[in-house]
């Protein structure tokens, strides 16, 4: 009798220390699944020390940069077409290839994916067409996309700040570098739109710069 009252008080005490250790665990879980609903509900809880705070971060950085490029590209684009209306520069003349086939080769990498379709050159040529485009417009819509490259390039800085880290998408050096580009070719658009009004087009000599950045160009004219 007595070795079953001890077996049965061994039961009661091993199932006694099993259950409080379920409870345990139990609190823990819940505590757990508190704090990821927390996070969930209230994103500025996700600090930038975090694996999942740095992503989102890279996310929103590479989102600027596209909105950034594109904004860029846009100006330098609608810039050459005032050169070319003013008459200043003239679209160059190919002996042993075409531009059609200059783009075609140029983006045959990209053809290979399916999905989003790839521009063709048709579509080129039309999104790059500003001939009937006067003049003060077309400086106009190239200023305000240097512009709007400026403003993200802002948004960049900020965002390189708060990243705080080595291995960023881009350096707080190049994004300056970029402004600098932007406020070069603003420059070079008030000094076009004055040689217009004033009809001062003839003589002048224009030169593209790619010491302050390797990809993108500045425009001086003189």
């Amino acid at each position: 009798a007595s070795a079953n009252n001890n077996g049965n008080n061994s039961t009661k005490n091993s199932s006694s220390n099993h259950s409080g250790k379920g409870k345990k665990k139990g609190k823990k879980t819940k505590k757990a699944q508190q704090g990821n609903t927390d996070r969930h509900n209230n994103p500025s809880q996700i600090t930038t020390g975090t694996e999942n705070g740095l992503d989102d971060l890279d996310d929103e950085l590479d989102v600027l940069l596209l909105k950034m490029k594109r904004a860029m590209c846009r100006g330098i684009v609608r810039s050459i077409a005032i050169l070319y209306q003013a008459g200043i520069i003239s679209k160059p003349k190919y002996e042993f290839t075409t531009p059609r086939r200059i783009f075609e080769k140029r983006f045959r990498c990209i053809q290979q994916f399916k999905q989003p379709p790839s521009l063709t050159f048709d579509d080129f040529q039309k999104g790059t067409d500003f001939s009937s485009v006067p003049a003060k417009e077309l400086i106009k819509a190239s200023s305000e996309c240097f512009k709007d490259c400026r403003k993200v390039l802002e948004q960049i800085m900020q965002s390189i700040e708060a990243n705080n880290s080595k291995f960023s998408l881009i350096t707080k050096e190049e994004a300056l570098s970029l402004t600098k580009v932007c406020i070069a070719n603003s420059l070079f658009l008030l000094k076009m739109s004055q040689y217009i009004e004033s009809d001062e087009l003839d003589c002048r000599k224009v030169s593209f710069h790619f010491e302050i950045h390797k990809q993108f160009c500045s425009i001086n004219i003189n």
